[in-house]
This record gives structure tokens, sequence and C-alpha cells, in this order.
């Protein structure tokens, strides 16, 4: 089976094609630089430049695969979550053309392509594991059981920011350049993380579920309050205060991690989202002897086209080869209590 990938869901006009086991094509046109201006996405931009982008980027795919959009068996695109604009662009692209070439189609929930493309990266990956979306727009911990979204629990996710969305808070606060996680994540590393005692959350059970997560108020204490934490014998370094939030932000991650891993019995671990590059997130996973990490390839952590293309294969044959209905929309956000929920 040949599937062709698409995913908008907010920056990257990404596009592969998987033929059998195999990506023959892989396209990512990137739009940071057009962001940059403006210290993060900007939704109007990023749906403009997706009208712009996709129909080259697909040719550019079909180039690279050598393939004719024929010979395509399977069109599988990204329809939930992300920006209105951008995912409305992908949807309507990806459904005119597998109707004009009456083929099959499957709308894709992105977050779970983040997770569940470890099985094709780690062919000894079992259900039941755990998966965390760690990115800019969610930081939410699944237990996954298989691929349709009735084999998906939410144990817990973020009260307010997502993690990648404080990284790129306060990165911008401190002037570095957008995106800001890779920019936080090289300071850090030549900073000391034990020279701020930045504080952990304390949620209220009432409201909050016991494997959910904050990170406004590290943020805040980052960017506003960050002299009543520094320890004495450290300097206010950038790179020591980068490495501090570093710390604070990943440690109160792994601790949930672990938590989930203890209470469910589960020692299978993947992590998708562009914080799953991290390279502290990844080094603190690995010396976690009593965790299997089954880490991703830098290319697939951010948004790309492999992923959606693998999980829409994966997800059709789960639904008896039954595809979507071109009556499908695009949903921007996801209720995650529509999901069975701890």
């Amino acid at each position: 089976m040949i599937v062709l990938g698409i995913e908008t869901s907010c920056d990257e006009c990404a596009v592969a094609i998987l033929d059998g086991d195999s990506f023959v094509a892989r396209i990512v046109a990137s739009q940071v630089k057009d962001h940059q201006v403006y210290g993060g996405v900007a939704p109007e931009v990023a749906s403009r430049l997706h009208i712009e982008q996709i129909s080259t980027t697909v040719d550019q795919a079909f180039k690279q695969a050598n393939l004719l959009p024929k010979d395509i068996d399977l069109v599988a695109y990204t329809n939930r979550p992300g920006l209105m604009g951008s995912l409305l662009v992908g949807a309507t692209f990806a459904k005119n053309f597998a109707w004009a070439l009456k083929k099959p189609f499957v709308a894709v929930n992105h977050l779970l392509a983040h997770i569940l493309v470890a099985r094709y990266v780690h062919k000894n990956l079992q259900f039941p594991f755990l998966g965390i979306v760690a990115s800019g727009g969610h930081t939410t911990l699944m237990l996954i059981r298989g691929y349709k979204e009735d084999d998906v629990q939410i144990l817990g996710a973020t009260m307010d920011d997502a993690i990648g969305e404080c990284y790129d808070k306060v990165a911008k606060a401190y002037g570095l350049n957008y995106p800001g996680g890779p920019e936080v994540d090289h300071l850090a590393k030549q900073g000391a993380s034990k020279a701020f005692n930045f504080p952990q959350p304390k949620l209220n059970r009432r409201f909050a579920g016991q494997y959910d997560l904050s990170y406004s108020g590290l943020k805040n204490a980052v960017i506003n309050q960050r002299h009543q934490f520094r320890r004495e014998g450290f300097d206010d370094s950038l790179v020591n205060i980068m490495a501090g939030f570093q710390y604070a932000a990943i440690e109160q991650l792994i601790r949930t991690i672990d938590r989930a891993a203890h209470d469910f019995k589960i020692n299978q671990v993947v992590i998708g989202g562009g914080v799953a590059a991290n390279s502290y997130l990844r080094q603190c996973m690995k010396e976690k002897s009593h965790l299997n990490f089954f880490d991703l390839p830098l290319s697939l952590c951010g948004d790309n086209g492999e992923m959606i293309a693998y999980y829409g294969k994966e997800l059709y044959f789960a639904q008896d080869k039954q595809g979507d209905s071109l009556t499908v929309g695009v949903m921007p956000r996801v209720n995650l209590f529509r999901y069975q929920r701890v």
C-alpha cells in the first residue's frame, strides 16, 4: 500500500509518502523564518503560507518518490488539533486530491500520530504503553492500548501552558530567538541546574487530576521573580537561569511519567512532539533504568508527514479499511474529556 501523508496543523507544511514499510519521500516546507519576526507563530500568516506551499510540496514529494498521483492507495491528513486556517488548507487539499482520484482518505489526530509513529521506528514496542505529547501546544499523558481513539486513555494534561509554550515564552522574555526550545537547551548545557530553586506546582486535586501538570507558575517565576529563587553562591547569569528553568520544567514531566508508570505497572514510554528533541529530557529518560524509553529520531519529534502517513495507514486497517466521509471537518481543539480519563 502507498500512502500520502499531509501535515499542516501549525507552521510546517510536511508531506511524506509511505510505500509498504519504507518512506520514499519526506518533504518539509518550514515557516520558522517567516514567524521569527513575531516571536511566535502568527496563525493568519501560517495559513496563507500553507496555501502557497502545499501544491508545490506535494509535487516535490511525488518527484522524490518517482511516483504519480494515481499510484497512491490512501490519503492521510491531519484534521485535529491545530490552527483552524492551517488545518483547513491541508484538509481541503487532501480531500479534493483523494476525491478526484477516487481514493479513500482518513483524517488523523496528530497528537496520537506523534506517539504512534514510534511503532514504525521500534518494531518491538508493544501495546499498552505510556505516550506523552510534549510540544508548543500540548502536554498530554496517555495510556495507549491500540490505534483507535477508543483505545486511548487520557491520564493527565497541562492545566495551563504547554511545556513547549513555556520554553518559548521564557526564551522570548530573555531576548532569545524563536523557536525558543533549542536556544534554551543550548544555553542550559553551559549553566548550573542547581543555581535556581524554581518552584514546582502544587495543584489543587479538587480541580486537577493526579497526573495533570502546570507550567504557568514556573514561567512567571523565571520571568518575573527569578531573584528570590537564586541559591547562594551562584551568579545571575543567563546560562544559569536557563539551566535552572530547564531542570524545573523537565523534572515535573519526569516525575509525572514515573508516577504513572508505577501506578499502571507499565514500563514502556514514548515521548513525541517538539520537546521530545530536548537533550536534557532524552538524557534523563535514558538514565531511568526501570523504564524502557523508546526515543524518536529528531526528524520525527516535530510535526512531520511521516507520522501522518504511518498512523493513517494503521488507522485505516484498524477501521476495517473504512475511509472517512467528505463531511468530516477540522477540529482546532480536542476535548480531552471525550476520552476515557482518570
